[in-house]
Parts: structure tokens; sequence; C-alpha cells
């Protein structure tokens, strides 16, 4: 091995590195350590293979070995021919024999041959580099002791220093270590080593010697290791010490008074090496009294003052270079956070808080940046950043003592400023996080919790600057907390900060609530992994003693929409599976005696019989629960949002916490009493007994709420499922509406015989309402004028009798109806062909004949292809117009009803169209040109071409769509209810038509659940539904039956279909409202089953009675509850009819007393006038 690498090998074990496996993995490199051991070997052998075999042989006898050291100094050159052909193998057999302990014990006898002597360890260093077990050999003989102690007795001492310290030097690394430590830490040893130190330390010039000094420094560092060693009896250390503050103080040993550096690289190394071994050294308590003499906290201090910028070396007097001081500093930093804890003292009278600041503002700054450098931390990069890291981690060693000088010492010379300003600078500047940044944010933000955490003043220095500085690394979230590069600490010490910095202050809490601090704090609960939770909650738990906490609780939803009360509940459920309380598929308690009870309690409760602590509160800040609570008991357990029934059975438990917890105390107590065979007095066994069963009432109180709460989920469930069958039902209905409505149409406009059948059939309807209106004499409307009027004496408006004049009313201006021109008939047939008829030569033909229904139709040619432009160029609809509307409307439906893209191409202008024709109404419903089937065709383009796009909805409720649907429900006739209630479920789905069915009302003031209500009844009065007088259910057996669906299931029967079912989609009930669940469908299998003469299995059986009586009970209930309604209705009916004759009553008063007044007042004024 050469002595480079050799002195490299040392160096890192004094900078820190005191993993030797970790060193010795660069092994594999040419020319390492243990890779250059074959070299080693293979010269051993050359050299001295002979002797290695001739001393085996040997007796052990030092005579003997005198002669065959002898013999091999006579016999060398011929040795080394012949070694050179020996291999691997006799090394190995060289190593089962115990030459190297031989070699050892027989040094005492050459202390009149010094150059036999240096040979000899020329072998020893030789068969240490060799093999390990030879190292072990040297040590069983006490080698590293011996060849310490005689180190320094040769005249000549430069060699046989040198072979001793890379023989010590050996059995460090390949011995046992605390072996060779231990013999190496008498104060024999310690002292031969410090005057060996000495006299290189005072005599070294050239290089070896200078790296034979650093090698001596570096076995004394490993020996400082040893708690037991003299260091300090030996005197040693203080010479160590001293010499640590040289040159930046003036040593006070005489020793070395006259010691010059020649600063050059090795008197680097030798210096990082001191401040290393004080480092060491700290751990002992003694050795403090010693840096308080030596003033090693003030020599370290100086070393941490601004660097120049210049790396060059300085003529005018010897120092260290930049790139020199740079390192010290680094070192002086990394030595100051190992021994500054224990000197706090010494720390604050030489002002080290002022040099650390002073550092860090230099490192900040932005003056040209020196060149890069590495730290003895192994951390590359620049300069200042690395000093910068050192600083703040030296000022979160001192603050985290708890020392109150040292911190508010920092407060005053502004250092909570100063940090924030730091932080966000390096967030600011720099463009990707590394380690080093990170961990210098994490000690800032550590720093400031410190400082801030129990006094209110630096709370309020920290403002809103630190608010600003903690919303900005909340927002950051926690995607790379498993990074590696300590996002971790950085996510764990910002949450910190919230608690530590803000919580307890008003201002900063007010602050941090305005910029959403808490909602930032609820994401971070959702994403972040479980082990931070805890810290999360205990936050939000302080911050909740704010008043405005709660709304930003309630008002906060996740990316998923679950809000912060649903998101607790479901932790409390993960944190109770895994801890594994005992509870039911729903999430009910199971045992009422142990409500909260888990396994790992149970283990715990054992190890506390004693009575030294309670399981059950030593459980509460293991786990989530307890936090849970309490964030609950400040926001509250009513009108909690978003909450499904499973939150609710959840929360029942949550609210009951505390109670269950204090019942657990109490059975620890009977339990601990019934462990330690006491008992206790009859009222204090009666005492304890009742508040155990109030705690076991209270949780069965829980499990029937919970039950109560799945019963009525199970409820709601089922008719939410029956509500969607019928809808299913509704819909297939309504699709075989529309093909059996496309059939005849394609019947109509492809076979011309079922074409004159429709019109014939539609002529003889036309007439049959001709006449009708002929039947029915006009009303005539007239002005009167009031003649006179008379008091007949009787009264009220009976009392009075009223003579009018009658003048009749006519219409001013020329007859209305006009006669268009006639049409064009090849324009007509195109018009009709482009759009569906496909008769268009019958249809012309017939177009020719004056006055015929089709001849009419030529009217619509002046329009265009589109409805709008026909609407705004015809004066007045005829039959082909209205018939070419409703066709391009019917083709826009069919076209656009599965199609997103064509949705969004019917666009604003579509739904425009749309609003213009829905606000023409129904009033010429029955003209009989067509306005019934364009009106039709109007809504079903709501369904087809607007319903199922958000951006034409939205459109079509910005311009009242929905409530032009609803007046026409209102004015339109019973036929075309079924499609318009249908198209206003279908566009229900939109979250936004809501807010118009409630703000809707018709001309009379009606509202829209008024208005189909009032439907309700009148369908139920067509169909025969037996009701009594208020419209209240009289069969409960039946409380749907109507005399159709009776006649329709003796039909039934054969079970081909339902007459429940079927009888859904002939009314419109099932659009309007399901309040209840039908039992019509469960009759109807009893009676097929009946019918049919077959008996089902018994528990079949039983189950459809019990379906049949669950449907009766509902029925029932339903009786009742609008018995209470008549009831309620009719003492509010009493309550205003006894107010309205309190008002008569009054009003009669007052009459009374102003006739009195009136009567009084003219005998007055009769009296004045007489």
């Amino acid at each position: 091995m050469s002595a480079s690498r050799r002195r490299q090998t040392r160096l890192w074990h004094s900078y820190g590195c005191r993993n030797a496996e970790a060193r010795c993995a660069a092994a594999q490199e040419p020319g390492s350590h243990h890779g250059a051991r074959g070299n080693a070997a293979h010269a051993f052998a050359a050299r001295f293979g002979s002797i290695c075999e001739l001393a085996v042989s040997a007796n052990g006898t030092s005579s003997s070995l005198d002669e065959s050291l002898s013999w091999a100094e006579d016999s060398h050159h011929h040795f080394q021919h012949l070694v050179e052909t020996i291999n691997h193998s006799r090394l190995q057999l060289l190593d089962k024999t115990d030459l190297s302990q031989t070699l050892v014990l027989s040094m005492a006898s050459m202390d009149h041959r010094p150059d036999i002597k240096l040979q000899l360890l020329q072998v020893l260093k030789l068969l240490s580099c060799s093999s390990d077990l030879n190292c072990g050999q040297i040590l069983k003989a006490r080698g590293a002791e011996s060849i310490c102690l005689h180190m320094n007795e040769s005249e000549s001492t430069g060699p046989v220093l040198v072979r001793s310290t890379e023989i010590l030097w050996n059995l460090l690394e390949g011995g046992n270590k605390h072996r060779a430590v231990a013999q190496l830490s008498t104060i024999e040893c310690l002292v031969s080593l410090k005057e060996a130190f000495l006299h290189q330390l005072l005599t070294a010039v050239h290089h070896s010697e200078l790296s034979l000094r650093n090698d001596l420094l570096v076995l004394t560092t490993r020996i400082a290791e040893n708690s037991n060693t003299f260091l300090i009896e030996s005197l040693f250390a203080k010479l160590l010490i001293s010499l640590s503050t040289y040159p930046e103080l003036r040593p006070t040993n005489p020793l070395l008074i006259n010691l010059k550096l020649n600063y050059c690289h090795e008197d680097l190394k030798m210096k990082k090496m001191l401040l290393n071994l004080l480092s060491v050294m700290s751990v002992d308590a003694t050795v403090l009294q010693l840096y308080k003499e030596e003033k090693v906290l003030l020599s370290l201090l100086l070393l941490t003052k601004p660097l120049p910028v210049s790396p060059r070396i300085h003529s005018a007097s010897r120092s260290w270079s930049s790139v020199q001081s740079q390192e010290l500093c680094l070192k002086a930093l990394e030595t100051l956070c190992s021994i500054a804890p224990y000197l706090l003292d010494e720390y604050m009278s030489y002002h080290g808080n002022a040099f650390v600041l002073r550092l860090m503002d230099w490192c900040t700054h932005d003056d040209e940046v020196p060149d890069q450098t590495r730290g003895t931390t192994g951390l590359i990069g620049d300069c200042r950043k690395t000093l910068l890291h050192f600083c703040v981690r030296l000022l979160t060693v001192v603050t985290s003592q708890g020392e109150e000088t040292v911190n508010q010492d920092l407060c005053d010379r502004g250092a909570i400023g100063d940090l924030l300003g730091v932080l966000m600078q390096m967030e600011a500047s720099s463009d990707e996080d590394d380690e080093v940044s990170l961990e210098i944010k994490f000690y800032i933000q550590f720093i400031l919790s410190t400082l801030c955490e129990s006094d209110m003043h630096r709370k309020e220095l920290f403002g809103s600057e630190g608010v600003e500085m903690v919303i900005h690394f909340l927002k950051k979230g926690c995607d790379l907390f498993y990074s590696g590069l300590g996002h971790n600490k950085l996510l764990l010490s910002t949450v910190d900060c919230v608690w530590s910095c803000i919580v307890g202050c008003y201002t900063t809490e007010d602050f941090f609530l305005a910029k959403e601090g808490v909602c930032l704090l609820l994401d971070l609960l959702c994403s972040s992994p479980k082990c931070v939770h805890s810290l999360i909650l205990s936050t939000l738990l302080e911050i909740c003693e704010n008043p405005n906490t709660g709304s930003h609780l309630r008002s906060w939803t996740d990316r998923t929409g679950q809000t912060a009360p649903r998101v607790l509940l479901q932790m409390w459920r993960d944190e109770e599976a895994e801890l594994g309380v005992q509870r039911n598929q729903e999430g009910c308690i199971t045992d009422p005696k142990k409500p909260l009870y888990h396994k790992q309690q149970e283990e715990t409760q054992s190890l506390c019989l004693d009575g030294s602590s309670s399981a059950s509160i030593l459980e509460i800040g293991e786990n989530l629960r307890a936090k849970i609570y309490l964030i609950f008991c400040a926001v509250g357990f009513h009108d909690l949002p978003g909450l499904s029934t499973e939150d609710y059975v959840t929360l029942s438990i949550v609210k009951r916490y505390l109670d269950f917890k204090v019942g657990e105390v109490w059975d620890e107590v009977s339990a601990q009493l019934t462990h330690e065979d006491i008992r206790p007095i009859t009222p204090d066994r009666e005492n304890l007994e009742t508040i155990c069963q109030i705690s076991e009432d209270k949780a069965k109180r829980v499990m029937e709420e919970q039950s109560s709460l799945l019963q009525r989920q199970e409820k709601e469930d089922l008719t939410q499922e029956q509500l969607m069958y019928t809808e299913i039902i509704s819909r297939m209905k309504r699709q075989e509406l529309v093909q059996k409505s496309w059939n005849d149409y394609v019947s109509r406009t492809s076979n011309y015989e079922v074409l004159k059948e429709v019109k014939a059939q539609r002529e003889l309807s036309r007439a049959k309402v001709k006449t009708e209106e002929d039947g029915i004499h006009p009303v005539k409307h007239f002005i009167g004028q009031v003649l006179s009027m008379e008091m007949t004496g009787a009264e009220g408006p009976e009392g009075v009798k009223v003579s009018l004049a009658r003048v009749a009313i006519k219409p001013k201006g020329p007859d209305p109806v006009q006669t268009s021109p006639n049409p064009d008939p090849e324009r007509q047939t195109r018009l009709w062909h482009s759009y569906g008829c496909r008769n268009a030569e019958t249809r012309c033909a017939a177009a020719q004949e004056p006055g015929s229904h089709h001849g009419a139709r030529g009217n619509a040619a002046h329009g265009g292809p589109r409805p709008i432009q026909m609407e705004a160029s015809s004066d007045e609809d005829d039959a082909v117009s209205l018939e070419i509307k409703s066709n391009i409307q019917f083709i826009l439906s069919t076209l656009v009803e599965s199609d997103m893209h064509r949705k969004e191409l019917f666009g604003s202008e579509g739904v425009e169209m749309v609003i213009h024709f829905l606000k023409k109404g129904c009033d010429l419903f029955y003209s009989g040109l067509g306005h019934n089937k364009l009106l039709l065709s109007t809504v079903n383009c709501v369904w087809s071409c607007i319903v199922g796009c958000y951006t034409t909805e939205d459109f079509f409720l910005a311009k009242e769509g929905v409530c032009l649907l609803l007046d026409l429900l209102c004015s339109s006739p019973k036929c075309v209810h079924s499609l318009i209630l249908s198209t206003l479920l279908e566009i229900c789905e939109n979250p936004n038509t809501g807010s118009h069915l409630r703000s809707w009302t018709d001309r009379t003031g009606q509202t829209a659940p008024r208005v189909l209500l009032q439907m309700w009844r009148d369908e139920e009065a067509e169909l025969g539904v037996q009701r009594n007088q208020e419209g209240c259910i009289t069969n409960p057996k039946k409380p749907l039956y109507h005399k159709q669906q009776e006649e329709t299931q003796s039909l039934c029967l054969d079970g081909s279909s339902s007459a429940s079912i079927l009888e859904i989609g002939e009314n419109l009930r099932a659009k309007i409202y399901l309040i209840f669940c039908w039992r019509g469908v469960d009759d109807e299998v009893s009676a097929q089953l009946t019918h049919e003469d077959i008996r089902p299995i018994t528990p079949d059986r039983e189950n459809l009675e019990t379906i049949c009586q669950i449907s009766e009970d509902k029925a029932k209930r339903v009786m009742e509850e609008q018995s209470s309604l008549l009831q309620r209705q009719e003492k509010e009916d009493l309550t205003q009819e006894q107010l309205m004759y309190t008002e008569i009553i009054s009003r009669m008063k007052r009459q009374e007393l102003v006739q009195n007044l009136g009567t009084i007042m003219l005998t007055q004024n009769n009296i004045i006038f007489c």
C-alpha cells in the first residue's frame, strides 16, 4: 500500500468517517489499502520467506531466532530468489502458525540490535498487512502496547517510528479494534505517543515527517474514542487542546511557544483533525474545564468570521488562504455544534449568536462567491450554502437546549425576521430542492418554532410574513414525502410552525384563517401518510379554539366532494379497524359493555393492574380517536354537511366517546379492586355498579339509535330502487310510444290509402268540433255606466240596488281574416320533398284544387328551409307551414337525440328556436291546422336536442325554459301532460333546475309543487281511486288501487304481465311523486298464485305475507299522518275563524265608537249653531 493511500485512509477516520466497512468499499480499486495487501504479502514473502520457514521450525527460543535472523541476513539474495516462487497457498499456511506472536515476544531481546529490530518491525508490518489473523496474534501477545512503548527508544527514531505507526494503524484496522484501543489507552502508551507527536510537531519539516505527525494524531483520535483513556492524566489532552486554538489565540503551553506553521496542506489536515478531536473528547465532562481554560469556544468563533473573497495567500503575513479558511470555517461550525450545548455560558459571553448571524448575513449576500469547495461532511456545492447549512444547524442546537437567555438574545438581534428572509430568499432562488436546501429550510422552521412557542410577543413578530411562509409550504403538499431528500422533515416542521408560531395569537390566527390555512391543513390531512395525521389533528384541535375556525371546517370539501366531518369520521373508522375494535359490518357497537375496547388495550391492561397507570388513559395518546372527538366538540355534532347513514352511525359513537371512556376507567377500577382482593363497602359497591350500568345503558341506547338509522336507510334505498324501476318502465313506455308514432308517420307518408283514411278521420273530427262550436252562443261583452243607486235597507250588498246603462262593443276595422295568394305548385313540391313528404306528386295534385286542404299549404313556400326563417316570414300559420315546422323539429330530434356533438351543434340557436315556440303556448291546440303536432314536436325537441348536454341545458335554463314548460303544463290539455312531465324529469338531472322549479309561480300565484299535487288529485279522481272528501286513504290494503286496474288485473292472471306495473305508464302519478311503495304488485303475485292453484313453500309464503303486511302497515301510517295533518288544519282553521270573529267584533266596536263620536260631534255642532 502506498504511503499517500494509507494516509488518506487515516484521514477519513479523522474527519468523522468511523464506519470502517464503508471505507473499505474502495478496497476493490487498484492501489487501495486492502487491495494492496496481496502485494504487501508477496513483498514480505520475497524478502523474508526463508526467515518465516526457519522461525516456524524453531523451538521458539530467542537464541535460535537470533541464529535464524543472522543466517537470513547473510543469505538475503539467495532467499530473495527462492521467495519469488512462493504462491498464495504458502501465505495461507503462514497465517495458521504463531509466527506473529513469536516475533512480538522476541522484540524484548532485540534492544541491543537496532538494525535487526528494525527489520523485525518490517516483518511485523508486512504480517499485519497480509492477514487479519496475524493482527489477532499480535494483539494476543499485547503487541500494540509493546510497539507503542518502544517506538521512541531508538536513537534513529525516524524509521522505527514510521514502522511502529504503520503496525499500530494496521492493528486498529485489521484486528480487534476495542482490544487494540484498550492496549493503547494505558498512561504509559499515551505518554510515549505524546512524546512522539510532540517531537514530530516541533521538528517536522519535510512532507513525510508532517504526514507522520498527522498519522500519530489519527491514532490519538482513535484512542480518544475510548471512554476509559488517560488522555487528561497524561497531559496529552491539554497539549492537544492548546494546539487546537493556535494560531487564532496565543498558546499558553510553554512547549508550543516557538511553534510555527507553514500553512501547507498537511498543516490544514492537522488543524482539521484537532478540531475533530475536540468533538470526540467533548463527551467527557472533565474535558469541558480544559475547554474553558484554553478558550476553545472563542477560537472556534474566530474561525467563523466572514471569509475573504480572494483565494490567494496574503504575502504580508502568513495565514490561511481563502479556500483553507472556508474548510476551517466549516469544520469550526461542525465542532461548535458538538461542544456549544455544553458551554452555553461561554457561548453567550463571547456573543456567539452575533458571530453566527453575521456569517449568515454574509452567506446570503450577493457578492462574488468563492470557488466551490468540499466540506468535511462530504457535501459538494457552493461554499455559502454549506456555511449557511452549518450556521442554522448550530442555531438549532443552541436554541433546542431551552436556555431562555440564548433565545432572548437571538430575538433581540432580529433573528426571527432574518430567518424568515433567508427562508423565503432560498425558496425563491432555488429552481430545484436538493438535500442541503431542504435541511436548511427545516432547521430554520425548527428554530422559529422553538423561539415562538411560548412567547406571545415573538408570535406577533412572526406576523403576516411568517404566515405567508407557512401558507406557501403548506400549498406544496406531500407528493414528495417519500423522496428521501428531506421533504418529510420539512412538512413536519411546517405543521409544527403552525402550532408553535401561529396558534395562540389572535392576530396571526385570523390572518392564517383568511389565507385558507385550515383548508390547506385539511387538504394535507387527506393526502398525507398516516404517520403525520396525529400532528395535523393536534394542530387543528388547537386552532379550533378560535371561534372563526368552525365555518372553515364546515365549508371545506376535498377533490371528491367529501366534507371535513365525513373525512374525520372515515379516519375514526380506519383507526378502529386498525386497533381491532369490535364492530359489525355496518360499524355498529356489538358489545355494550366494552364499546371502545380493542386488542392492544387488553394487552396493556394486563401490565397496569398494579395501579401505576391506566390502560384506558394511556391509549388516548396512542391513537387519533380522542383528537377527532375533541374537534367535533369544537365544531358541533348537529347540522353537519355531507354525511351518509354510515357516517351518522359512526357519529353516534363519537358523540358518546367521553362517556364510554369514563365507563372504561371505572371498569378498570373495579377490575383492579378485584385483582387486589379488596371488597369495597356496600354504598361504594352499589355506586360502582350503578356507574357501570349507566355506561352500559348509554351504549345500548346508541345501539338502538344506530339500528333506527340503518332501518331508515334501508327504507330509503328500497324507495330509490322502486323509483328507478318506475323510471325504467316509463322510459320503455316512452320508447314504445316514439316507435309507434314513427311507424304511424311512416305509414302515412308511404301509403296513400292510409293517408286518405287519416284525412277522412281528421275531417270528421273537425266537422264534429265545428258543430259543437256552433251550438254555443257567443258571450256579448258590455261596458256599463251607473245611472242610479238606491238603499233597500237590507244588510250587505243586497241592501244596494244599482241601475246600469248597457252599451254593446263592436270591433273596429276590416275583417282580420285575409285570403292568401295562390301557392306556387312547383316550389311547394320541392318543399314537401325536402322535409320528408315522399308522395309529393299526390300532394301537389291536391294543391291545385281550389280551397282544398293541401292547397292551403303553399303559403309555407315563401319561408326558408329553417323554422325560424319561416316563423319570421309567414304572416299567418297555415296547415302546410305548421307541418313543415313540425317535420323540421322531428328531423332535428331524430338527428340529435343520441349524439352529444350534434347537441352542441344544435347550440344556442336551437334553444332560441325552442324558446320561441314554447312562448306561443297552446291556445290554438285544437285549431285543426297542426298546432298540436307542432307543440308536441317542440317539447320533443327539448327532450332530444337539449337534455343531456350541459351547454344547451344551461342556456335553456338561462332563457327560463323550465318556467315555460311549467306554464305549458298548466295551460295545455291533459293529453300533453305526460310528455311535458317526462321532459321535466329528464332536465331535473341538471343541478340548476331545482331553483327554477322552486321559484316559479303561475298567474294565480300557485307554485310548481302545488300544481303537481293538484294534477295528482285530478288523476286519481279520473282513475277512480278510493279517497274520502279530504283526499285521504280509505282502504289501507289498496291505497293506490282503481277500477281500471281491476279490469286489467283480471286479464293478467296468466303471469304474462303485471297490472300494477302496466298502470305506471298509463297515468301521471309515477311521474309526479311516489310517496310510498305500491302494494299492488305483491297482491297480484298472491292472486296469480291462487288463480293457478300454486301453493308456495312455507318460507316463500311467509315472506310474501310479510311483504304484504309491510305495505299495509305503511298505508296505515300514511293514513295516520293524513289524519294528523287534517286535525292540524282543522285547528288552524278554527284558530283563523276565531281570529276572524275577533276582528269582526273589533271592527263593529270601532264602528259603534265612530258612530257615537259622530253623534256627539253633531250634537255639539247643533248646540253651537243654536
